[in-house]
């Protein structure tokens, strides 16, 4: 997945994870993610509220703190985030036609990835849409 996400041009990327490990603890997504902020791409992460994601948002904060304008980080209560989703999930291109979703199989053996079929990407956005857009989720 990191080597796609380096390779997209697109102007937007959802982050859905419920816990940051491979955006703020990881090497190779957070290299990928700058290099992706250079260019102007734009990134929301999506996450639940809970003092380890905390403390992975402040990681991320100090990583992107020149891109803060590019950067949206959206916590949702921890309980509602569980009912939306169980794995790391990433959106590109949200808001076309031509969105792309991967979803991270929820297995013990950690870095399966699925694309979603067009209508399944659609749902999962749909989903994830209002939560991206909410401002006053901070």
């Amino acid at each position: 997945m990191a080597k796609f996400e380096g390779k997209v041009n697109v102007r937007e990327i959802w982050i859905v994870s419920p816990d940051l490990e491979l955006d703020a603890v990881g090497r190779t997504f957070r290299s990928v993610t700058r290099k992706n902020l250079e260019k102007g791409i734009k990134y929301t992460f999506i996450v639940p509220r809970s003092e380890l994601v905390q403390s992975r948002i402040y990681m991320l904060e100090g990583e992107y703190k020149r891109y803060s304008a590019l950067v949206r980080i959206k916590q949702v209560p921890e309980s509602d985030f569980r009912l939306l989703a169980v794995t790391h999930i990433d959106i590109y291109t949200p808001n076309t036609a031509e969105a792309r979703v991967f979803l991270q199989l929820p297995v013990k053996q950690r870095g399966y990835w699925i694309e979603l079929s067009r209508d399944d990407a659609h749902s999962l956005i749909g989903r994830f849409g209002k939560i991206a857009e909410d401002e006053s989720l901070t």
